[in-house]
């Protein structure tokens, strides 16, 4: 999901203007990166069968252990690329009260 997507509706609501279009655009692409990094954490702590309580092997432990790891790390990449992308626009501080209001959301799906 980018601004691309949603060039047609930028110029057509009646709350936003489009600047605050399109700044609402980057969050929404933010949340959308975030959904999908979280897709991995969640399917292995509500995994089909639960987590594992007592894990078969040394190795298998390991593996689950890796995994979650993996996790952690995409999920301080996303962290960072989301400062990125929206640091810029709140610095602005001329911003309509919604993309801070999305953003603080969006950080607080991430803790």
């Amino acid at each position: 999901m980018s601004e691309e997507d949603l060039r047609d509706e930028i110029y057509q609501s009646a709350v936003y203007d489009p600047k605050t279009k399109r700044f609402l655009a980057k969050v929404l692409n933010v949340q959308c990166q975030l959904a999908l990094r979280l897709t991995k954490p969640v399917s292995i702590v509500y995994a089909p069968g639960g987590f594992p309580s007592e894990l078969a092997s040394t190795e298998q432990f390991l593996k689950e252990l890796s995994k979650i790891e993996a996790t952690k790390d995409d999920l301080a990449q996303w962290a960072s690329d989301a400062s990125d992308a929206l640091s810029p626009i709140l610095n602005l501080g001329n911003v309509h009260e919604s993309v801070p209001l999305y953003t603080d959301l969006t950080y607080i799906y991430y803790q």
